[in-house]
């Protein structure tokens, strides 16, 4: 478990699943999430999920797959989930994700530390040196969210994702070690 100031990100259990459930058959919070992978998100049954889970329990490998945490608050409460993956040893790179499902606990920090913690994590005991994340330009919150969180703008993917019926772009960021400024937490 990682414990942040007011989050825990605990490894996934099988009572998690029934939220996570909720969340992406939830079309606002799967299409601020997952952009153009809303498609292969939204309307997954229950065993899918269950089926999700033990792939990424059982037969995940956690240095080259990386690894799923489900998000609570200190108070025990599941509001998300969040995970890094794509890890790439040699330049020392992931990729994060993160999905606040219950909308109460938007913009009130829980968030930041979520990615706070994960980045605390990844460069200080995992070693990385980079984290990146994508996100679609028709999500400005998300953009805003991590410049807040200091990821800087590397560019776009022109048209790189189709959401209910219109193109927008990839955005991709990332932030470096160097520039995390919770290296001394």
């Amino acid at each position: 478990m990682l414990v942040g100031k007011v989050v825990e990100l605990r490894p996934v259990i099988e009572q998690d699943l029934k939220n996570v459930f909720k969340w992406i058959n939830n079309e606002e919070i799967v299409t601020l999430s997952s952009g153009s992978d809303k498609a292969f998100q939204i309307n997954n049954s229950m065993v899918g999920l269950e089926h999700y889970l033990e792939k990424n329990t059982i037969d995940n490998n956690l240095v080259e797959d990386g690894q799923f945490f489900s998000i609570y608050t200190k108070d025990n409460i599941h509001i998300g989930k969040c995970d890094y993956r794509d890890i790439n040893w040699i330049v020392r790179s992931a990729t994060l994700g993160i999905m606040i499902g219950e909308p109460n606990y938007w913009g009130t920090g829980h968030s930041e530390d979520t990615v706070a913690t994960l980045l605390h994590y990844l460069f200080n005991t995992l070693n990385l040196n980079r984290v990146q994340i994508d996100t679609w330009s028709g999500n400005k919150r998300a953009v805003r969210f991590f410049e807040k969180c200091g990821f800087v703008k590397e560019g776009e993917l022109r048209q790189g994702e189709y959401i209910d019926g219109q193109f927008y772009h990839t955005i991709l960021m990332s932030i470096l070690r160097e520039e995390y400024k919770g290296n001394s937490k």
